[in-house]
């Protein structure tokens, strides 16, 4: 039953970001967001405290042409979650909203967040969806993770970019 509510999933994730929406007037082509491609969790922090991933792959993103998707593991490599859904980029303010949720509860909500891009570090906090505000980081390539703190005083999570338009 899990592997295959794993594979609708990994399946319903390849083909959202495959999908091309019709560009008849090239004046109406979007330029693509910083945020664009696929991203691998590298590192959590709540309140300074490293609290995952404890196993590698832990969760993937991937932002493509306005859309979101993200499956995430368990630290046992057992499925724990995953969503798809729209994003929009207003400046250093991410809003992500969710029409899929393997928990449907989440199905309709929004997150707003605030992110950094650095060199190959994109770093989101501010999560106001859950309850403990925390702080993120994606990597797009290497090894180093760096230390930043936020305004909210907090440390990031970090993932390394897998690919980008």
């Amino acid at each position: 039953m899990a592997k295959s509510k794993l594979t609708i999933i990994c399946l319903f994730i390849q083909c959202l970001a495959c999908s091309q929406a019709d560009r008849s007037n090239p004046q109406e082509t979007v330029l693509a967001s910083p945020l664009e491609g696929s991203w691998e969790l590298v590192e959590n922090r709540v309140k300074g405290e490293l609290v995952m991933p404890q196993r590698y792959p832990q969760q993937f993103k991937i932002f493509h042409d306005g859309f979101f998707s993200y499956l995430m593991y368990k630290p046992d490599g057992s499925f724990y979650n995953a969503g798809a859904g729209t994003y929009l980029v207003e400046g250093n303010r991410f809003k992500e909203k969710f029409l899929y949720y393997s928990d449907t509860v989440y199905v309709g909500s929004s997150d707003w967040q605030e992110w950094k891009l650095e060199g190959d570090t994109l770093y989101f906090y501010g999560f106001s969806r859950r309850s403990t505000k925390v702080a993120g980081m994606l990597h797009r390539s290497g090894d180093k993770i760096s230390s930043w703190k936020n305004e909210f005083g907090l440390d990031v999570i970090c993932s390394r970019r897998l690919w980008h338009v």
